[in-house]
This record gives structure tokens, sequence and C-alpha cells, in this order.
């Protein structure tokens, strides 16, 4: 056991401290007792209607979470829900929690948060109107803070701000000797990210590889139902990149699978260059997370979409919607006058 005040020496340091819930600054609330993502599974009783602040990931996976327990359940987003996501398929998600009875509220500004006898109320504006709703709880769920208080950073010379610790592509901080993975850094706050992360350390302290994090196919999944998962850019991200690119969706409603289990929603979307090269996949879907891993080693490993194509994928699964995705991307080649001509050339010879 380390006393409090005992020298540690070594030649390396890593910081991995994580992170807590951000608590945004509004008006009263500080003054109710509101949950995060940390406290809200320690709850012994039933919760009759949860206020969920926040539709990033963790407010839509808890939101619905509670509605399938039989909450009433609202969600209050300042902007949209799952805004790093493709929004045709937010909008997809949206009105199946639409469905199933979860209210939402998009497009914001809290005003303030107070207590009334057992009931937390909420008052906002909404297209220059203000609303009120009250709810016996409240979750807090909008983003994560690094845990960088009290480490003495400075002291060892290592920048950082508000949002994190900055890193270079090894993960040393501007301290050489230090590293730092996780939540407490500048990056996507995920527990494969943080995992992968300190893989890239280990190799540079032991192994001295040199070994630089690549983050052009970090996976993001959110596990609602249906689930939502993207890898690589999405369209908007990749119109800043290239305006000449193949948009090619397929829906599950074609899959035999997905028709077999009575789950057809939702389906792939693949933004690709004209030569082939993967640039974004959003799934949206169940089970989705199980297919989302092929792209990502598909833009990691910069495989052309024919690998894909090629693959002989078992029937039935849900991946085949993988590959039809790709064979579609070759289907105006094989239908092209050119082609046709060869063929009818070959034949005749």
């Amino acid at each position: 056991m380390i006393c409090q005040n005992s020298n540690i020496k070594a030649k390396h340091f890593v910081i991995a401290t994580g992170s807590s819930p951000t608590i945004p600054e509004i008006k009263g609330l500080k003054n109710v007792p509101f949950l995060t993502n940390e406290t809200i599974f320690n709850l012994k009783e039933k919760v009759d209607h949860l206020i969920v602040m926040g539709g990033g990931p963790v407010g839509c996976e808890l939101a619905q979470a509670y509605r399938f327990l039989g909450s009433q359940v609202t969600i209050i987003q300042r902007s949209h829900l799952l805004k790093n996501d493709e929004p045709e398929w937010v909008n997809v998600l949206k009105n199946v929690f639409i469905e199933q009875g979860i209210k939402i509220y998009e497009g914001l500004t809290i005003e303030s948060i107070t207590q009334k006898d057992k009931s937390i109320e909420v008052k906002f504006q909404q297209n220059s109107q203000s609303q009120l709703i009250s709810g016996s709880h409240l979750l807090v769920a909008t983003g994560r803070m690094p845990n960088t208080s009290g480490l003495g950073l400075e002291k060892a010379s290592v920048v950082y701000d508000k949002s994190g610790i900055t890193v270079d592509k090894r993960l040393r901080t501007s301290n050489k000797r230090i590293f730092a993975i996780g939540d407490v850094i500048k990056d996507v706050k995920f527990t494969h990210i943080a995992a992968y992360q300190a893989s890239v350390v280990l190799q540079n302290i032991l192994f001295k590889r040199h070994k630089a994090i690549d983050r052009r196919a970090v996976p993001w999944v959110t596990y609602t139902t249906p689930q939502l998962a993207h890898v690589g850019l999405t369209e908007s991200q990749a119109a800043d990149i290239t305006k000449k690119k193949h948009i090619i969706i397929k829906e599950f409603k074609d899959n035999d699978r997905a028709q077999a289990e009575g789950k057809t929603i939702g389906g792939i979307k693949l933004i690709a260059t004209q030569k082939g090269k993967v640039l974004g996949v959003s799934i949206l879907g169940n089970d989705v997370d199980n297919l989302v891993g092929l792209w990502s080693l598909v833009i990691t490993q910069q495989l052309s979409l024919d690998k894909v194509a090629q693959l002989i994928i078992p029937y039935p699964t849900r991946q085949e919607l993988s590959k039809a995705v790709a064979v579609e991307f070759y289907r105006p080649i094989l239908s092209s006058g050119w082609l046709k001509r060869l063929v009818r050339f070959l034949q005749w010879l």
C-alpha cells in the first residue's frame, strides 16, 4: 500500500484518471436531487417519470431502458438527438422512441430547474415559447469532463484545458516522459478506445516502437433498440474532403434474416470515393454492433469495396447486407454499355 506522502520514481508515467459527469451551469440545478449515469443504477424505488437532460448516446440509452421498465420518459436536448450520427438514421430511431411513448423536446434553452413537493420542474424556452415539464426524477446526461483537478499537472509542465490533456500521436503529453490515455485526454470517450490507447502506450514504453494511434476507424455504437453504429466519416464530414463520392443505402427490409426475425428497421449507409475507397459507414438495426467491426477493418486497412463484394457470407445473416451494399457499388459498372459490348464481343469469339 502506497502512503499519501510517498515519493514514486519512474522513467515513465501514464495518466489514466478518467472522467466525471459534466454538470452544466443551470439555475437551480444544484439545489435539486439529480442523477447521473454513475448514480442512476443505485435507484431502488420505482421511477414514475424520468426527465433526461441530454440527447447523446447515454441519454438515449437510459431513456429507452427506463421506458421499457414502465416509466414515463421525457428527453430534453439543447440541439438535436445523437448529433454525431447520420441524420436519416437518427430520425428513424427518434420515430421509434416516439412510438414507444418517449416524449422528445429538441432545440431548446433550459431557464431553470426547481423542486416542488416531490416533483422536479424544468422550465425551458423552445421556439420563443416558455414551457414547463414536471417529473419524479432528473437524469443529467450532458457529457463528461476529464479528471485533471488535483494532479499538479502544471508542476510537470503537462499542457491541458477543460476538454482534457493534450497528447501527440504516440499519446505523449507535453512532458515526453508522461503519457495519458482514456477519458482524461482530448479524444472520444469510449471504453474500447481507452483499451486501444493502453496497448499503444505499452508498445511505446516497453518496446520503443514509436507506435502512433489511428483514429480513422473508431467505431461508435449507441445501444438502443434498434442499435445505431457508425465508423469513419459521416456524409457531412466526407463533403469537406471530396465532392465526388458515392452514397449507397441498403435496408434490412430486403435482408432474409431480418425478415425472419421480424426486425427490419434500418439498414446500412455507405460513403465511398469513386474508386471504391470506403470513407464511412453508418448502420441502424438489430445487433449492428456485430457488423461495424468489418467496416472498421476495411477502413483501417484501406481495403477497396471489391474485397467486401467477394466475401462469402453465411446465410442467413445480417452481415449479408454488408456484401450487398458493396456489390451495389459496382452495379453501374456491370450494367455499363462498354462492358455489355465487351461481353457480346467475347461471346462472338
